[in-house]
This record gives C-alpha cells, structure tokens and sequence, in this order.
C-alpha cells in the first residue's frame, strides 16, 4: 500500500482503503476458521501432500505428510503411516488433486478410511480456507 501510494499518491486514500477492507476480511476469515477448529487443537491429520503445514501450525493441528521431499513413501513408510493413523484414530486422507493419490488410497484401504480431496491452489482461495477448515472439522475425532 505505501509503494503503490508513493508512487501514484493521487489514489492513495483508494489503496488504503482496499489495503483496510482486505485485512478486515483477513481477520474475519482467522476468525472463522478458529471457530470451526475450536475443539480440534492438537488433532493430527493426514494428508499426501505436506502443503498445510503453516495452516495446521497456526491453528494448532498436526500434519502428517505421506509424501516426504516429493517421494513417494517407501513399503516401510507405508506401514509406518498405517500404524501411526490407527494409533491416532485417522480415518482421512487428505489428498491435493495435482497429485497421485495411490499412496494415500493404500493408506485409506488399511484404515478403513477414506480419500477427502483439498485444493492448495484453489482460485478463490477465502472460500477454499473456510472449506478446508471444515473439511478438517469432519474428518478429525
């Protein structure tokens, strides 16, 4: 808002007004999501893709990636997540539709669960973050 203001300070009160409007709006959707996630602090979920880490750090959530370092896990991996979602009662994957889902359907398939798709590059990413968080909601125990 202060360099677009420098530079064309004709429009300077329009800038600072938009720059106001948008962290009200950036408010209200914290504000949200934290509604929706109350009683979920400390929640672990499972997701392939590990793109929610800042997202369940904010909110207090774990985030349990099956892809590590844009790998596939290995057998073992696959165990491991297995173990750990039944230890944890996970019964979602989270999967990103960019991305293979065959890791995560074999996870599913051991637990009992099931495949929830999220999009991280969803266009209209405030109505995404509301559903994401809802998603979230549902899926966690």
């Amino acid at each position: 808002m202060e360099a677009l203001s420098a530079l064309d300070s004709a429009h300077a009160s329009v800038y600072e007004a938009n720059f106001n409007s948008f962290m009200k709006d950036l408010d209200d959707l914290d504000a949200d999501i934290r509604s929706t996630l109350s009683e979920k602090e400390g929640a672990a979920f499972m997701v392939f893709h590990p793109a929610w880490g800042y997202f369940a750090r904010h909110y207090g959530l774990e985030q349990i990636p099956v892809e590590v370092e844009g790998k596939d896990p290995r057998a073992q991996d696959l165990q491991n997540l297995i173990q750990r979602a039944k230890a944890e009662q996970i019964r979602v994957v989270f999967v990103s539709p960019q991305f293979s889902a065959r890791s995560a359907e074999t996870i599913a398939t051991a637990i009992d669960g099931e495949i929830i798709a999220i999009d991280p590059l969803a266009e209209d990413w405030m109505a995404n973050m509301r559903l994401v968080a809802e998603k979230f909601r549902k899926a966690m125990l």
